[in-house]
């Protein structure tokens, strides 16, 4: 009798794990038919310099007080021909996500906060072709994240042969 509820309850879980599947199969066929046909060249795509951040910069550590660190970059980016030239011009808004740990002792209200620096550099050149400093406010928080947010604008030939540069000073 044991042997045969044990085959009873195999088929049956069997028979729902078959069901479950096939209805997601199902759902995922609606779905297709639903969605509009959309070309993708239609769809402009803006490309972003590529992002670096040295390791020597990724994180600031005051004596005995705080240690702070980037974790992520984000960066859009948007670009115009300008007319008269072959230059573009690059308008870029980027979010820097950035850790920071407290002596407990220390009220995080009056300390001195470093800047997030910016260089736009040519690689192929091995110039740099700007510097940008950006202030970072405590009280932008998402958990225990700091949230820099910030933009700024450049033009070049391309965006190919560009390093943008993050790190704390």
């Amino acid at each position: 009798m044991k042997l045969f509820l044990i085959k009873l309850r195999q088929l049956f879980l069997s028979f729902v794990l078959i069901l479950f599947l096939s209805s997601c199969a199902f759902l995922g066929l609606k779905e297709d038919k639903n969605l509009p046909k959309v070309s993708t060249n239609d769809i402009k795509k803006n490309k972003c310099p590529i992002v670096k951040i040295p390791s020597k910069t990724a994180s600031y550590i005051s004596t005995k007080k705080y240690i702070l660190s980037i974790k992520k970059i984000k960066m859009v980016c948007k670009s115009k021909k300008i007319n008269k030239s072959n230059l573009l011009d690059f308008y870029v808004r980027y979010n820097a996500k950035m850790e920071l740990k407290i002596n407990k002792k220390i009220r995080a209200k009056g300390l001195m906060m470093p800047s997030i620096y910016i260089a736009i550099v040519d690689v192929d050149n091995e110039t740099v072709l700007a510097k940008m400093k950006s202030d970072i406010e405590i009280s932008n928080k998402e958990e225990n994240l700091i949230i820099n947010s910030n933009k700024f604008r450049f033009k070049y030939e391309s965006y190919e042969n560009l390093y943008v540069y993050f790190g704390l000073q």
